[in-house]
């Protein structure tokens, strides 16, 4: 009963204020890569569909072009956030290794690239 307790304790009452303190709580530490991944692909994809500008690049000569990479790249790092190594069984699967490193690649290849072009 207690062990319950604490965790309902600690995930509604202290990780909620140490995120509202910190920006961030110890159970996002646990794992950062999942932390920065679910949290940038929402955040891409709300950008998307509130966006006032673009790079106005070679690649990005209009604002559509450019919301539809946001959406299109915050999709993507949802997908490597949720890619999963182990099936129901605790079967690993390797062959997922290389699709998730492509997606990881491509999508901070483009992250990289357009950080400065981040904004509303």
């Amino acid at each position: 009963m207690f062990p319950l307790l604490k965790y309902r304790f600690q995930k509604y009452i202290k990780w909620p204020m140490q995120r509202a303190k910190k920006g961030y709580s110890d159970s996002d530490l646990w794992n950062i890569k999942d932390w920065f991944m679910e949290n940038v692909s929402k955040m891409l994809i709300e950008l998307s569909t509130r966006n006032a500008g673009y790079p106005g690049t070679d690649d990005y000569p209009t604002d559509e072009s450019w919301k539809a990479d946001l959406k299109k790249y915050g999709l993507m790092a949802r997908e490597i956030y949720e890619i999963d190594f182990w099936d129901g069984e605790s079967v690993y699967h390797p062959e997922k290794l290389e699709e998730y490193e492509k997606l990881k690649k491509d999508f901070f290849d483009w992250f990289v690239k357009y950080f400065e072009d981040l904004w509303d």
